[in-house]
């Protein structure tokens, strides 16, 4: 039997991997992680971030993807690390998020206006017109007369009562996320 799965073609440019072994994780893993995360996996742990690499038999696959699985939701519970602070500019963030960066961001917001709370970076409202989810004009009714020569203050906080009137609408929906997690992957 010839391995087709990359992730196994991998393993064996380093040890040995019968097909029965590969067989038997594919069949203990399926459906927990995708062929490119298993390539990962496996890089790491040939690597030995997971510890010495003595055999490559079913246990220590298997234990290398659980042991990456633990790590993911550890330190990869993206929904539990903090919001970005509100008042921070986005020209001073000191690293310039991605699009999948904003998704998480705004999954994250809309976790914390679940459980109660606001104070979300008001960048995600443009986040949210980009992507057509909020109309571009949505912020105008929170916004003072003096726009546009009003405090960049007044014109955060119109972003972010658009942003709660749009989560408001998507709480109502049943809606536990705004993007789906495979996007902010």
């Amino acid at each position: 039997m010839i391995a087709t799965n990359t992730a196994f073609e991998f393993l064996r440019e380093h040890k040995d991997v019968k097909p029965e072994v590969e067989n038997l994780v594919m069949k203990k893993i399926r459906g927990r992680v995708s062929n490119h995360e298993l390539l990962t996996i496996f890089e790491d742990g040939i690597s030995g971030k997971y510890g010495k690499v003595y055999s490559l038999d079913a246990q220590t696959l298997i234990d290398w993807v659980n042991k990456a699985q633990a790590a993911k939701n550890r330190s990869g519970a993206v929904l539990d690390s903090n919001l970005l602070d509100p008042s921070t500019p986005v020209s001073s963030i000191n690293y310039p998020l991605t699009t999948v960066e904003w998704f998480r961001e705004t999954n994250k917001a809309f976790t914390a206006y679940l459980s109660g709370l606001s104070g979300w970076h008001p960048h995600i409202y443009h986040h949210l017109v980009m992507d057509g989810k909020l109309p571009i004009k949505s912020m105008e009714k929170y916004t003072p007369k003096e726009y546009p020569l009003c405090p960049q203050s007044e014109i955060d906080k119109a972003m972010q009562l658009s942003v709660r009137d749009y989560f408001a609408d998507c709480k109502s929906k049943g809606w536990t996320y705004i993007y789906h997690p495979k996007m902010c992957e």
